[in-house]
């Protein structure tokens, strides 16, 4: 039996959704990136029960133990991702867990039993599949009883940078103001849902044939879709305090996405051009007053990983 298990994650951004109604047997079709930083880094072992990092994780980590009723565990982190910023840190780290634990106690257990309990993958499934592997993914659509499946999987061009932003800004939903919004029957037209799919089209071709100005077409217009779906709860395309943001970088020909329900906002940049890009957004947030903090990060063409000790 394994000692200790050393496991690894990235992050998620979310790109948006292609997919939102009831015509298809699925409700909601999204996609997203994986990127490098911030990571999960934690390492489990068999012991007294004993935790070392944030609270929010605790309890993340407690939930799952509760389920499969495990009770002596140990769990030491040393890098995580914030919450509820829109870097998917929920479903990055319960992933973890349930993977750290059937490892060390042998369990012969349905994940998806587990992670559905948990109400993972109850609106996207993306988080899951790049979890597993990482770079680009489009879901199949949710719900679906065999767990989420990749409709597009492909590697990032690694020449590219994710330059992201994270203003002084109040915090996305949490799961239980999400859920309630998203049982929300939003009649809206063709046009938005056109958006929605041709945006996911455009951005995965432009993936595949490493063409950025083709791949930032692509995120923007789903992004269009995306916000105008939501733009009864969020105010408009973005959210009502990110728009000055987003409007500000357009100015200088910059697109921006929001990642989930935000305060994240991202682009792609080439390798050589992302200083710039961050300079760009230091220099937006001055401007505007907004205290905040700007990072750039690789994509991450694989899922997690393991080392045993």
């Amino acid at each position: 039996m394994t000692n200790e298990i050393k496991i690894t994650t990235g992050s998620r951004l979310h790109a948006g959704f292609y997919y939102a109604g009831s015509e298809w047997s699925i409700n909601w079709g999204s996609a997203g990136f994986y990127i490098d930083k911030p990571s999960f880094e934690a390492y489990f072992s068999i012991d007294k029960k004993q935790f070392e990092g944030p609270n929010y994780i605790k309890q993340i980590i407690d939930k799952v133990a509760s389920l499969l009723n495990i009770r002596d565990y140990s769990v030491r982190v040393s890098s995580y991702i914030p919450e509820h910023i829109g870097l998917g840190s929920t479903t990055q780290i319960t992933l973890a867990t349930i993977t750290c634990f059937k490892m060390l106690y042998g369990l012969n257990i349905n994940s998806n039993e587990i992670i559905d309990k948990l109400g993972i993958n109850k609106y996207s499934g993306v988080g899951s599949l790049l979890f597993n592997k990482g770079g680009f993914i489009a879901d199949s659509g949710v719900p679906d009883k065999h767990g989420p499946r990749e409709l597009i999987s492909l590697r990032i061009p690694e020449k590219w940078k994710f330059v992201w932003v994270l203003p002084n800004k109040s915090k996305g939903l949490d799961d239980a103001k999400e859920s309630i919004i998203m049982k929300i029957p939003w009649n809206v037209s063709e046009g938005v849902k056109g958006l929605m799919s041709n945006g996911l089209l455009r951005l995965a071709s432009g993936i595949a044939r490493e063409d950025i100005e083709d791949t930032l077409e692509g995120l923007r217009t789903i992004q269009e879709g995306t916000g105008l779906y939501f733009s009864k709860i969020q105010g408009g395309v973005f959210r009502n305090d990110l728009t000055k943001i987003a409007s500000e970088a357009w100015r200088s020909r910059m697109i921006l996405a929001q990642s989930s329900w935000g305060p994240i906002l991202y682009t792609i940049s080439r390798e050589d051009e992302a200083e710039g890009d961050a300079d760009l957004l230091k220099f937006i947030l001055n401007e505007l007053k907004i205290k905040g903090e700007v990072f750039i990060s690789n994509p991450r063409n694989k899922g997690y990983e393991i080392v045993k000790s």
